[in-house]
């Protein structure tokens, strides 16, 4: 940063407490866990420390901030749809005060190395699971420090350059192992879902989900199209179906002219004829019309058609 926002800073943090009475200020340290999978997509987590002085004057974190600060303080779901969540310093101005100190320090020209603690920030364990990822283990204090103007930076791919140069190291480590060394654990639960870990953003999720719903749906309308089939083939076949409909449509004029005794005669009479295929036979017609769309030759049964028909009306002359 260049000396003029050091100091614009500092002045910040220095009068947010001071005697005048000036405006209250809130500061948010935010750690994220970011996942990137190859086929699944992009997985995240965010963690906070929130802090804010004076304490007199401090509205909360759900007043006047800017959008940023009321997003990282008070958890819940981003607005990218990651799950969010917030650390309180306590006291409510322990960390503002901390890094008053520290933004001091690191503005000067010759110091040790200035460090800073950031409470109940890392965890180092994750979970993987339907609802992203979740810290699994006990929060540990996060440690940043910034080294002296001295420290010669390096490279990874030449010797280190002269010192004095306005490159610093910072360095990251947890407070609470020996080592103080970030390791990160990730489980990933068996019963995890696309859906779940990659979210609507991912397409390979759309693309899916499309391809199931097409499939299901078209399944299933084609199975109750042609489900039972063999069974409706001899309703479905009829050639005339006049008598049958008259029928019903008597059953129906009884019914509404409340004559119960004739509709249930009707009704046992419809019954009757569709448990007989004779009858079906018989009045429905035993050869379909129009045999074959857009056919022009002769029925294949044309010869057997005119036999049953000559043996009806043999019947009937009876």
């Amino acid at each position: 940063a260049s000396p003029a926002m050091l100091e614009e800073v500092q002045n910040i943090l220095n009068k947010a407490d001071g005697p005048e009475g000036g405006p209250a200020v809130a500061v948010a340290f935010d750690l994220q866990y970011r996942l990137q999978r190859s086929v699944l997509g992009l997985t995240s987590h965010t963690r906070s420390v929130c802090s804010c002085v004076p304490r007199s004057r401090c509205p909360g974190f759900a007043g006047p901030w800017p959008a940023r600060i009321v997003e990282l303080c008070n958890g819940g779901v981003s607005s990218l749809g990651f799950s969010q969540e917030v650390t309180i310093s306590e006291p409510l101005d322990a960390v503002v005060n901390e890094t008053r100190s520290w933004w001091r320090e690191a503005s000067q020209r010759s110091f040790q190395e200035a460090i800073l603690v950031l409470p109940k920030l890392w965890s180092p364990r994750v979970n993987l699971g339907n609802a992203g990822l979740t810290e699994r283990q006990d929060l540990r204090d996060f440690i940043y420090g910034l080294a002296t103007q001295e420290v010669a930076p390096c490279n990874f791919t030449g010797p280190c350059s002269a010192a004095g140069s306005a490159l610093r190291w910072g360095s990251l480590r947890s407070g609470n192992s020996s080592s103080g060394n970030l390791h990160l654990k990730v489980e990933l639960e068996k019963s995890v879902n696309v859906q779940g870990v990659a979210g609507s953003s991912s397409d390979y999720t759309s693309a899916l989900g499309l391809y199931v719903a097409v499939v299901l749906v078209l399944g299933r309308y084609l199975r109750g199209a042609f489900q039972g089939a063999s069974k409706q083939a001899i309703y479905d076949e009829i050639p005339d179906v006049h008598v049958f409909l008259n029928l019903i449509e008597a059953i129906k004029m009884a019914r509404e002219h409340g004559d119960l005794r004739v509709e249930f005669e009707l009704y046992y009479c419809l019954m009757q004829v569709l448990r007989s295929t004779h009858i079906l036979l018989r009045i429905g017609g035993h050869e379909p019309r129009n045999y074959g769309i857009g056919r022009v030759d002769r029925h294949p049964n044309a010869e057997l058609a005119l036999e049953v028909k000559a043996a009806d009306a043999g019947h009937g002359n009876d």
